[in-house]
């Protein structure tokens, strides 16, 4: 748009009259370039010959805002894609357009509609006074605005009708301030003559005032009494927008042709000049004279009124003065003519692409609090395409049958949520959903069918399935400032509905207090994540802190490949409250890199690895009840994460092959017991291999890795670099096995602790002779001083090495500090086995075959550890196949030993036979404090689940 800037008036402000107080220098100095002048009649007295001979002004220049303009591009470029659609209007929310008016008056507070009354001096008429003016103004042009008609040209044309506008006009006043009607009198005769001039033989009209209004987030319009040097018969109006991004629309001589003139109520005649004018400040162009890049708006000879003869509605031919017998009247909004009741699809796309992605400060933001009152519904059978960016009112509902896919931007209110009920489909593809008010929304809720099984993944992004859940799919997508980006639940007790489909690829959740969240569903879920970023990179509203990207609880079958998990702005945060990556109940999924290639020279696969940066936790899991809930980590970098990976009573997990850098100690808050890589604690039959731990320092409280309390547990192939302690066992854990782990710089290489009757390192390895395994872990570039081996227990401990050992554990390393004595076998020979090309039967993806061979394995050892280890390796491979899990039922009553007697329970339990669940439970022995806290958790499980 053409501006005239730097002409301002430095003459006072003019007094004000029925406003809030102002002072002075309280005002705003604008110089404009107006626009679009427009000519209309009395509507009462529209068929009097004499009066279509009256005298009428129309200056124009086509210069108005440009903005959805546009024919090609990508689709939220698009201006048509913004038309409302006649079939569902309500997919277009209302947009409410701020105005305030102002009537200017003479010194004397004459000469227009006034404050108290009509402004006549012989017949004062308080009933239409300004306020009532100006209100039923608005209320006309709304009225307009709701009621849309055929286009008349051209003849016989089939342009769409859209029977709404889909925007309107509030009047807007000050919340704070009861007296404000937003409708203000100003007395000053030296703005009181509206003037205008051509410049330079172009129609552009040059006008400057100073003048002080109250509000910036409005159009202000401005209704002048009388024109100067023009016939004052005439009415119209002008149109202009500032730098600034302020709106203003001037009016003129409707109060002297109704008082001065008696020509009727001018009045009625300006909600169509209001419409008009607001037309070229949203970016519309008039039709008749040249292009305004709407191809069903023809040009025309602009002749503004039909014969006296017949009626205004009719399709008839002009024979108006300036026209002939040759056309037909327009009755497009954007034309000079007497109905300004039609607007085409193109005019609307153009308006709402300005409203929708200019977003001006005169729109009313209701967008900011949902309305239910106003939820959109995609219903069954639509399969609707919103190629446009849109500010929702509501929530956004999808019900059965329907599907709805997103490309553009959505803002949706606070509390807001988007509900895809069971059978629904929502996709979002490239498109953003956000709150435009720097507040909360619920997410994205996908309903789900709990006692139905998923189709396969593949199904579901082929359309070859219908599910009877709901289904997400989000694709390069970007969630914001959402309580739960995505997640499958419902909102009340009983849950009905858990089990909803979502599948995300290279999709970014952005400062989300959890990206997305899994809820209970009891077959394998179809659900996938892939390539996705969970960011946060300020701070979240309402004081929110991140939680977690993903969360998942009671699910399995779910891979996570790929993902970045990140807070990017750490010094927001205190360090306990960066948020975690992955935080899981009783749920068995898959973190994995993505394989890109294979080595040409090796043959191995190649990974692009997964993130978790700038956390307080990256992976934190607790299995309560279910222990066929395995828990793959595979080609992670975690990369200043304070606790890496935390399993609790966890059941069969692997971690292998990823990367931990352990930050500094001043990060960690004093509420946090340690920094670690990897944390076990009361899990049973893990297998942890081929780490790679480093820190920056070695400061007191660095771990590489934990283990506390468990049972059947092996440590190989893991690299720790100068961490305090590498590898720590704390309480009792049984079947302990680490081997070709290489413990490099370490203050202390391994720390038994603490001093309790169960600080123990028991069975680990297998025995002295030479055809028992040794652990062979690798101590190197250690300070005897500080200790290789520290040992805080009071009860034997055995450590068995071998002098073959280039880095075996030197005896003047080891620091007792407690009542125990250590044993190291060194028979002075090579070991019988090479326990250094140990590798788990879970290295490749498990067959069955597999498990026929661990079967022959276990038949044929007579040993007792290494029978509980093969057993903790065909659990392993019975999970990862689905076997049913009665097989692993009866895997378990195999071991028939404590720890398989926990699992036991928890199976059972988990597959509902809750009687054998009880017997085994009042049978359980208690040994130490995790038997208690076990007993006591599935006690509350059991009661509960009977009831």
């Amino acid at each position: 748009m053409k501006r005239f800037c730097n002409s301002l008036i430095a003459s006072p402000p003019p007094s004000a009259r029925g406003t809030r107080g102002l002072s002075n220098n309280t005002h705003l100095s604008f110089g404009f370039i107006f626009i679009m002048f427009i000519s209309f009649f009395n509507p009462f007295q529209l068929f009097n010959q004499n009066q279509l001979q009256a005298q009428t002004f129309c200056d124009t220049q086509d210069t108005t805002v440009t903005n959805g303009n546009k024919t090609t591009g990508p689709p939220c470029g698009l201006s048509i894609n913004y038309a409302p659609d006649s079939a569902h209007l309500d997919y277009t929310p209302v947009i409410t357009i701020y105005l305030n008016f102002h009537f200017i008056l003479r010194d004397d507070g004459t000469g227009n509609y006034r404050a108290t009354d009509n402004g006549d001096p012989d017949t004062p008429d308080t009933f239409n006074n300004g306020y009532y003016i100006a209100q039923s103004i608005v209320q006309q042009a709304n009225e307009k605005l709701n009621k849309l008609r055929k286009m008349r040209l051209p003849p016989g044309n089939s342009t769409q009708v859209i029977p709404e506008a889909r925007y309107r006009y509030e009047i807007y006043t000050d919340p704070d301030d009861s007296t404000d009607q937003g409708i203000y009198f100003w007395d000053s005769t030296e703005i009181y003559y509206y003037d205008h001039k051509y410049a330079l033989g172009s129609k552009t009209v040059q006008f400057e005032y100073t003048f002080p209004v109250p509000h910036q987030n409005v159009i202000n319009v401005f209704v002048f009494g009388e024109k100067k040097n023009q016939a004052q018969d005439s009415n119209g109006g002008v149109a202009s927008g500032y730098e600034d991004n302020h709106h203003t629309l001037l009016m003129t001589s409707a109060w002297f042709r109704e008082i001065e003139l008696n020509m009727g109520s001018s009045w009625y005649l300006y909600a169509n000049i209001l419409n008009h004018e607001i037309g070229h400040l949203l970016g519309l162009y008039h039709t008749w004279g040249k292009n305004d890049y709407c191809d069903d708006t023809p040009k025309n000879c602009n002749c503004w009124n039909i014969d006296s003869s017949e009626i205004p509605d009719s399709n008839t031919w002009c024979t108006a003065p300036n026209c002939g017998d040759s056309n037909v009247v327009s009755n497009n909004l954007m034309d000079y003519n007497i109905f300004r009741n039609a607007i085409t699809p193109c005019q609307l796309g153009k308006i709402h692409y300005y409203l929708n992605n200019t977003l001006p400060n005169f729109v009313k933001p209701d967008y900011c609090t949902v309305d239910t009152t106003k939820n959109i519904h995609i219903q069954s059978g639509e399969q609707a395409v919103w190629n446009s960016t849109r500010y929702l009112r509501s929530n956004l509902i999808i019900e059965p049958g329907a599907k709805l896919t997103l490309k553009c931007t959505l803002h949706i209110p606070k509390d807001g949520e988007i509900l895809v009920k069971r059978g629904a489909k929502l996709i979002v593809d490239g498109g953003t959903l956000t709150n435009a008010c720097g507040q909360m929304w619920q997410g994205i809720r996908v309903e789900g069918d709990p006692n139905n099984p998923h189709p396969s993944t593949v199904d579901v992004l082929n359309n070859t399935a219908t599910p009877t859940s709901g289904v997400a799919i989000l694709n390069n997508a970007t969630i914001e400032n959402a309580y739960i980006g995505v997640w499958n639940t419902d909102k009340s007790w009983p849950q009905n509905h858990y089990g909803g489909i979502i599948i995300a690829d290279s999709t970014t959740f952005r400062n989300c207090r959890t990206g997305i969240g899994f809820m209970k569903y009891k077959y394998d879920n179809a659900s996938r994540i892939r390539f996705c970023h969970f960011i946060t990179d300020d701070s979240l509203p309402g004081g929110q802190l991140p939680y977690a990207g993903i969360t998942l609880w009671q699910v399995k079958g779910v891979d996570i490949i790929d993902c970045r998990f990140e807070n990017k702005a750490p010094g927001l945060f205190d360090a306990g409250e960066l948020g975690s990556g992955i935080v899981s109940i009783d749920a068995g999924y898959k973190v994995d890199g993505n394989l890109i290639a294979y080595d040409p020279q090796s043959g191995n696969p190649v990974y692009h690895y997964g993130t978790f940066k700038n956390l307080t936790r990256g992976i934190d899991a607790e299995n309560i009840s279910n222990p066929l809930a395995q828990i793959l980590v595979y080609h992670q970098q975690f990369d200043t994460v304070q606790e890496g990976v935390l399993l609790r009573n966890s059941f069969f997990d692997e971690i292998r092959e990823n990367t931990f850098t352990i930050p500094a100690w001043p990060l960690l808050p004093n509420t946090l017991k340690g920094q670690y890589a990897i944390k076990l604690n009361g899990s049973q039959g893990y297998y942890v291999a081929d780490n790679t731990i480093n820190t920056t320092n070695d400061a007191v409280n660095n771990h590489g890795i934990v283990v506390r309390n468990t049972y059947g547990g092996q440590l190989h192939y893991n690299t720790v670099n100068s961490n305090y302690t590498a590898i720590q066992t704390e309480q009792y854990n049984e079947i302990l096995k680490m081997s070709c782990n290489t413990l490099t710089g370490n203050h202390l290489g391994l720390s038994i602790n603490p001093n309790s009757p169960y600080g123990s390192l028991q069975d680990q390895g297998e025995g002295c002779d030479q055809q028992d395994y040794r652990p062979a872990n690798a101590f190197v570039n250690f300070d005897c001083a500080n200790g290789a081996l520290e040992i805080r227990s009071s009860i034997d401990i055995v450590y068995y090495d071998n002098e073959a050992n280039p880095n075996h554990l030197d005896t003047t390393c080891i620091d007792v500090t407690a009542n125990s004595i250590i044993t190291i076998c060194s028979p002075g020979q090579t070991l019988g086995q090479d326990v250094c090309s140990y590798e788990s039967i879970t290295d490749t993806v498990p067959t069955h075959d597999d498990a026929s061979n661990l079967r022959t394995s276990i038949n044929n050892s007579s040993d007792p550890v290494e029978k509980q280890l093969l057993r903790n390796d065909l659990m392993r491979v019975y999970i990862a196949l689905d076997t049913t899990q009665s097989v692993m039922l009866s895997l378990l009553d195999e071991m028939n030993n404590h720890p398989a007697d926990k699992l036991s329970i928890q199976a059972y339990y988990a597959d509902s036979n809750l009687t054998e669940a009880r017997n085994r439970l009042d049978t359980l022995t208690l040994r130490n404090l995790s038997d208690s806290l076990f007993y006591q958790t599935m006690d509350i499980l059991l009661t509960a689940a009977a009831i």
